[in-house]
């Protein structure tokens, strides 16, 4: 299986951090890896048309985690 990784900038806070999306071909659900803003996340998923099921954070800073609340909050 093939997953296409999508980078999403998050720099509306001068992070200059990347967000992740892990889809894979066969559907519209993504996974997200370091939710830093987000509101760059949410446009990309709008655009895409993808739906997230889980968010993954590879360590507790806030560039990581700080749009995980509001992204868990607008698909639950």
């Amino acid at each position: 299986m093939n997953l296409e990784i999508i980078p999403i900038l998050c720099n509306e806070k001068n992070m200059a951090n990347y967000a992740y999306l892990i889809k894979s071909p066969a559907s519209n659900q993504v996974i997200i890896v370091d939710a830093a803003e987000t509101k760059p996340i949410l446009k990309v998923l709008e655009e895409q048309k993808l739906t997230p099921t889980h968010i993954l954070t590879t360590h507790h800073h806030y560039d990581h985690v700080g749009a995980n609340t509001d992204l868990t909050n607008s698909w639950c």
